[in-house]
């Protein structure tokens, strides 16, 4: 018969939680375990708060090129672009442009930028579906251009 003191079956319990103590008031130490890079996001920001001040095709390109990506919600769109999407609902030429596009598939649009393009992706189940990186600024992209019907 082994003997336990009471101390040591609790031991691994109290360190773990004094490391998660420590973990929540020492950033640095936080920032070694789990680094994160910065300067990503920052660009990030810096965009998404120059798209939003002047629309600049330029930075919502940039957004959607290296920050959007196949299986984002809605949601995740909006909060990278930084406005919300409006749905379109005469959307049957652009779920028709396709043959991978069903009728349930939904279409939102964001911009128009300065330029007059409007962005345009198509959700299946809130998921965003046969997304094409958009190119950079004086490639061709998949926009279209602005329509008072839409």
């Amino acid at each position: 018969m082994s003997f336990r003191s009471p101390l040591l079956c609790g031991l691994p319990a109290l360190l773990f939680a004094g490391w998660l103590i420590a973990l929540s008031g020492c950033t640095s130490l936080v920032d070694t375990v789990f680094p994160v890079d910065s300067s990503r996001f920052a660009e990030e920001e810096r965009r998404r708060e120059q798209y939003l001040a002047t629309h600049e095709s330029e930075h919502i390109r940039w957004l959607l090129n290296n920050r959007v990506q196949n299986g984002m919600s809605k949601g995740d769109v909006d909060r990278v672009v930084g406005e919300d999407g409006e749905r379109v609902f005469d959307d049957q030429k652009v779920l028709t442009s396709e043959s991978v596009y069903r009728t349930d598939d939904l279409v939102y649009s964001w911009g128009p930028d300065c330029d007059g393009s409007v962005y345009m992706l198509v959700f299946r189940d809130n998921r965003l579906i046969n997304f094409e990186n958009f190119g950079e600024p004086g490639a061709p992209a998949e926009t279209v251009e602005f329509m008072d019907d839409i």
